[in-house]
């Protein structure tokens, strides 16, 4: 860990001809995390868009980076990856990309990262969804923080489709609308007509009567087991969520974590697509909503 740092010095000692000074925001921002902030293990860093919360993470990317420290920077997409790439050659500091599946990474950029010789940027995907798998960093810096959970929540759900799975769908279906009839979207999915009532939100009580149930068709089908993800109305699509506490994989943020994801449910007619997933013994137990 860096401890204090000037940040506004460390800048300088950079040479950048594209970032010469901190900007307003950035310098109390700085200031702060250097101050009491540098050993605090989850901290979250929020500006307005604009303000230069780029320049922020690699700034403390590179002080950690100095100190000999494995450092990673998630973004939201391979294109947001490609960005803070380049604004970190701009200023200065050593950084090497992740993209793609496991195997095109070059061995290079791996070594480089896992010897802490440079800084590694990855778009979600990459670091969570990866094999080979990357190796955890000392110093992880997500960049747009609230769009992670689509990364995270998608390896830990499944999508149903009434098309590539037809038998599964339907009798996953007729046990919904025989145990909850007064949902019009599960009587409308019986049917191949269009739905009339659009999305509608399951109690969080009749989630928990069913959890089981929907459990063991899944798994009776060969399906993956995952709690279902919570999808918008947008393209047919028919799901579920549970409060599902699962054990995410070693090598998540360096740790076998305990991790809660909170959704709701939400049932309509079809489904758009399918998803990859974990295998059943990634959920420990499925928790009544509340």
């Amino acid at each position: 860990m860096p401890g204090a740092v000037d940040y506004a010095k460390l800048l300088t000692s950079l040479g950048s001809v594209d970032f010469r000074e901190l900007r307003p925001a950035q310098d109390p921002a700085l200031a702060r995390y250097s101050a009491g902030h540098s050993t605090t293990w989850d901290l979250a860093i929020e500006l307005p868009t604009g303000a230069g919360k780029s320049l922020i993470a690699l700034l403390i990317c590179e002080a950690w980076w100095r100190e000999g420290a494995t450092v990673a920077v998630l973004t939201g997409n391979k294109v947001l990856a490609r960005q803070m790439e380049s604004e970190g050659q701009l200023l200065g500091v050593p950084v090497v990309r992740f993209e793609g599946e496991g195997g095109p990474i070059p061995l290079s950029a791996r070594r480089r990262y896992r010897r802490a010789e440079a800084i590694a940027v990855m778009n979600y995907w990459v670091m969570f969804n990866q094999n080979p798998v990357v190796d955890s960093a000392d110093l992880l810096v997500i960049d747009d923080a609230h769009l992670a959970e689509g990364a995270l929540g998608s390896l830990y759900s499944v999508e149903i489709d009434r098309y590539d799975h037809p038998a599964l769908f339907r009798s996953l279906v007729q046990d919904m609308a025989q145990a909850f009839p007064d949902y019009a979207a599960l009587q409308d999915a019986l049917t191949d007509a269009p739905s009339r009532a659009g999305t509608e939100l399951l109690s969080f009580l009749d989630q928990d009567a069913f959890a089981d149930r929907f459990r063991a068709k899944i798994d009776t089908a060969g399906s993956c087991g995952r709690t279902a993800t919570c999808g918008s109305a947008g393209g047919g699509r028919a799901s579920a969520c549970w409060n599902a506490t699962f054990t995410a994989p070693p090598g998540l943020c360096g740790c076998a974590r305990t991790c809660t994801r909170w959704a709701t449910t939400r049932v309509t007619p079809t489904l758009s697509s399918a998803s990859t997933c974990l295998p059943p013994s990634a959920i420990r137990r499925i928790l009544p909503g509340g």
